[in-house]
């Protein structure tokens, strides 16, 4: 019976403590804050520039008339084989991965584009960190994602912090939503 009673303590401490986590996760989400002057007609303005598209498909945003033309989704979970024949896993993430023309993945450089940072504070402090090599090691980047329905005057604009782990054999990727802003079309 004592054993049975620890056993159940020992699993309501588990379920209270990944609850915690969960919690914690959900709240540390901070939501991102405009440069003086900027606002959402700047975030748009970029969205619907050459300079933005979907990062897996290269193809353009689509905005118009205030509304989005097709649903952005979350990404999901992706196995693959590269080039080099590694297995490639990439975890299902928030919102489709969006690439804006000057995004970087250099270690300890700034990650993501000026065209962003100059709309967002502080963006132009996050930077990537590279721990070993690029044959073998860990690179944590930052990236954008958004998130909306077709005929949607709002989408939500997530930023990312991505984690690659590789070696010769595999490669995995896993997004983390770090910050976000509901960006209204109109």
């Amino acid at each position: 019976m004592r054993r049975k009673l620890m056993m159940l303590n020992l699993f309501c401490t588990s379920n209270l403590f990944l609850t915690n986590i969960i919690s914690c996760s959900v709240d540390n989400v901070k939501e991102l804050q405009y440069k003086e002057g900027k606002n959402n007609n700047d975030v748009v303005k970029l969205l619907n520039s050459n300079l933005s598209y979907i990062s897996s498909s290269k193809e353009k945003i689509e905005i118009a008339n205030g509304k989005l033309k097709k649903d952005y989704f979350d990404t999901d979970y992706k196995l693959y084989y590269d080039e080099f024949g590694r297995e490639i896993i990439e975890d299902k993430m928030e919102g489709t991965l969006i690439y804006i023309d000057g995004q970087s993945t250099v270690p300890n450089k700034s990650t993501l584009s000026s065209y962003i940072s100059d709309i967002f504070i502080g963006l132009d402090t996050l930077k990537n960190e590279l721990i070993g090599t690029i044959f073998d090691g860990n690179l944590t980047t930052f990236s954008l994602s958004i998130k909306g329905k077709k005929d949607s005057s709002e989408l939500e604009l997530f930023v990312l912090k991505l984690n690659y782990t590789f070696n010769s054999e595999y490669s995995s990727l896993k997004g983390v939503k770090i910050l976000q802003k509901q960006i209204t079309l109109i």
